[in-house]
């Protein structure tokens, strides 16, 4: 029976990964990769990215996929099947069904998220790579929210020490977060343990190295000074406020609205733990008051986060547009949902080293986010991190749930659904993508053939509808920069002409 099992999931396991690279195939070029894979590319890596940014590792890695399709197809391929396999290692590795929730969750990103990170080479270089290496060094160090001691290896302390430096150069908000990431689980080992580990040390002595190495591009003193026309750190007392307000109101939109199935799932995954913990155990007055009041935060925030979807009345009064007092009350509802998440496992998972592991994704998810209160500009691929941190805590308290029940028919239709959800997800992003990798071949296609027959106005259709939110603007501006580097990138003369055209009337015209 064993025998069996681990076939299936070895079975299951290629065939997901077969999944992922026919979507990373399918996935073309778009907007930064036409920079980087031609002559800007190539500019920049002679001056080795100075006065541009210390992305070091993701700039290079970008070069490279955006020049080499396989290349590219195989790095998104493998890079997105370890963040999976890492989240479901981090969790509970007896577990293999994990592994599909992690992979599922992260197909379930918002369209805007999705387009711009697992969707667009630039995006995905950049910040998939370092929340990869971060979970995976936390899966090195899991062991210190066990009973024993921790034990590492003699070269886990080299391991640890190049995910330092390695995972410090590919997103700024990422590598100010490796330095509190290692600064408290050495603060929080010593504690336990009363010792302070090598292999701990020398990830944080890593964070140290790497985070130098980046900010001593010289483009973040030209931030700093606020001489950069595109990025900016908030300055006077005034314009700071500012910057942290609006900021507020975008992390609220991208991570919250745009981010709502992720936490309907989180909702009534820490709703059903609350409620299998008042009904198998016997709390204490103040822990059953805490447990109910939690509940009722979390509860009315998904109430309220769904109405905001669905009836237009609530969407003008809440949405994250609005200013003054509305907005106030998306931060102050945002605040008392994330402590209400972050409390729930510490009260209703009796294993407290346990909970404060699964409360402790909710406090990586807020720091994460932090640096991004006073930087700009900040777009839906900035809270990748933050999103992956927030499905592991999902994950987790799925994870406490399944282990806490009993009832076959409950487990059986559970495996069912997720069974189900995989399939679905698989069946919409596979069509979709291929819908988008046809459309991309036959517009180039179309283009090389205008070409051919000697035109110098020549028509670039835009993407369908139904896939464009998929492709992170996937056809350039009339007379732009992106215009002259999507000719450089594709080998076009630059006398010729694009006018955009909408996919309706490019097939209207070619009936």
């Amino acid at each position: 029976m064993k025998y069996n099992k681990k076939i299936l999931n070895i079975t299951a396991f290629i065939l997901s990964i077969a999944f992922i690279g026919f979507i990373m195939c399918c996935v073309g070029y778009s907007l930064d990769d036409w920079a980087w894979g031609a002559s800007v590319g190539e500019e920049r890596l002679s001056s080795m990215f100075a006065g541009y940014n210390g992305r070091y590792l993701g700039n290079f890695l970008v070069i490279i996929m955006s020049k080499y399709n396989i290349i590219k197809i195989l790095i998104m391929t493998f890079f997105t099947a370890v963040t999976a396999y890492a989240v479901y290692c981090l969790v509970d590795k007896s577990k293999f069904y994990l592994y599909f929730t992690a992979l599922l969750l992260l197909f379930l990103m918002p369209k805007e998220m999705f387009s711009q990170t697992l969707g667009w080479a630039s995006g995905f270089s950049n910040y998939v790579p370092p929340i990869m290496l971060t979970v995976i060094y936390l899966c090195m160090i899991k062991n210190i929210f066990e009973e024993q001691k921790p034990v590492y290896n003699k070269f886990t302390p080299v391991l640890t020490l190049l995910i330092g430096i390695s995972s410090g150069l590919f997103m700024e908000n990422v590598t100010l977060f490796n330095l509190a990431l290692g600064f408290v689980v050495i603060v929080f080992t010593f504690i336990r343990f009363k010792k302070v580990y090598i292999s701990h040390s020398a990830y944080l002595l890593g964070a140290v190295i790497g985070s130098v190495i980046m900010f001593s591009n010289s483009a973040y003193r030209i931030i700093s000074s606020g001489s950069d026309d595109y990025r900016s750190i908030g300055g006077d007392n005034t314009s700071l406020l500012k910057t942290v307000f609006e900021n507020l109101k975008l992390i609220y939109k991208f991570l919250f609205e745009q981010c709502l199935l992720l936490w309907i799932i989180i909702c009534i995954a820490a709703l059903i733990l609350s409620f299998l913990h008042l009904k198998n155990n016997k709390p204490s007055k103040v822990n059953r008051f805490l447990t109910l009041l939690s509940s009722s935060v979390i509860l009315s925030f998904a109430v309220i986060s769904v109405l905001t979807k669905v009836n237009t009345q609530w969407t003008e009064v809440f949405n994250s547009a609005n200013e003054g007092f509305a907005a106030k009350v998306n931060f102050v509802l945002a605040g008392l949902v994330l402590l209400a998440l972050f409390i729930t496992p510490l009260l209703c998972i009796n294993d407290k080293l346990s909970a404060l592991k699964t409360a402790s994704f909710i406090g990586l998810a807020c720091v994460v986010t932090a640096p991004l209160f006073v930087i700009t500009p900040i777009n839906s691929r900035c809270l990748f991190s933050a999103y992956v941190f927030l499905a592991v805590y999902a994950i987790s308290i799925i994870n406490h749930i399944a282990s806490s029940v009993n009832y076959c028919f409950v487990k059986n239709s559970a495996a069912l659904l997720l069974t189900a959800a995989c399939f679905i997800t698989a069946f919409y992003y596979g069509t979709l993508y291929h819908r988008i990798h046809s459309f991309y071949n036959e517009r180039m296609e179309y283009v090389y053939e205008q070409i051919d027959d000697n035109k110098k106005e020549i028509d670039l259709p835009k993407y369908p509808k139904y896939t464009a939110s998929y492709v992170y603007f996937g056809t350039p501006s009339d007379d732009t920069m992106w215009e002259k580097r999507f000719k450089d990138f594709y080998n076009i003369d630059e006398k010729i002409n694009f006018t955009p055209v909408n996919y309706r009337d490019y097939k209207e015209k070619n009936k």
